[in-house]
């Protein structure tokens, strides 16, 4: 599901935002509607289980050989860490 707001700056961009828009057309259908109601009911899960898959990817990030330096508030040695927790 598509929805939301779109504004730009950059008139090259807003045409083709334009052409895309009235292309699927500017509302949203009852269907998608009630696909984005259902899915706000849930917040909290959706949004621990995207903290958590953050989480472990910044682990997995840390840990691996290529990887020179992983930015993620949630990890300690991050100068965001303290502002973020």
């Amino acid at each position: 599901v598509l929805a939301g707001y779109v504004a730009g700056s950059h008139p090259e961009m807003m045409e083709r935002v334009q052409r895309d828009r009235l292309l699927a057309g500017p509302i949203l259908g009852p269907f998608e509607a009630w696909l984005i109601l259902r899915s706000l009911g849930t917040p909290g899960l959706r949004f621990e289980r995207q903290c958590q898959n953050a989480a472990a990817v910044a682990l997995m990030l840390r840990s691996h050989p290529a990887v020179k330096a992983v930015r993620y508030p949630g990890l300690p040695e991050d100068p965001s860490h303290e502002i973020a927790a």
